[in-house]
């Protein structure tokens, strides 16, 4: 399974944006519609419109640590994502990439051109 952002995480930014409970950047919830997530180094990760990026899980918000805003994030169904990660984790982690205008067949493809085979051939 590729890396995504935990509940701890999420503490974690929540944490680093507050001081002694007082909020230090303003939370708030960007209206641009969901934001894409996508694979970047064997990480889930989505980036934000301040530019800022994050770890990312399906079903939770992005809390930006960059701005402190909230974003819905958009994943592959379940499906899709386990075909995704099953081909990504025949690689090496610093190659472990995918955009959501990539499709599952164009990374096996990826993958045998560089002497990556899928396991049933």
């Amino acid at each position: 399974m590729l890396r995504t952002a935990e509940t701890n995480y999420t503490e974690y930014i929540l944490d680093s944006l507050t001081d002694g409970g007082r909020r230090m950047l303003p939370f708030e919830v960007h209206d641009g519609g969901p934001i894409d997530a996508y694979v970047n180094h064997g990480r889930w990760v989505a980036d934000c419109v301040c530019n800022g990026a994050e770890l990312v899980a399906p079903d939770q918000e992005m809390l930006c640590g960059s701005c402190g805003a909230r974003n819905t994030v958009k994943f592959p169904g379940p499906t899709t994502r386990d075909k995704l990660e099953s081909v990504l984790l025949q690689r090496e982690p610093l190659r472990q990439n995918w955009y959501p205008d990539e499709t599952v067949d164009e990374l096996v493809a990826q993958n045998i051109d560089h002497g990556i085979y899928p396991e049933d051939m």
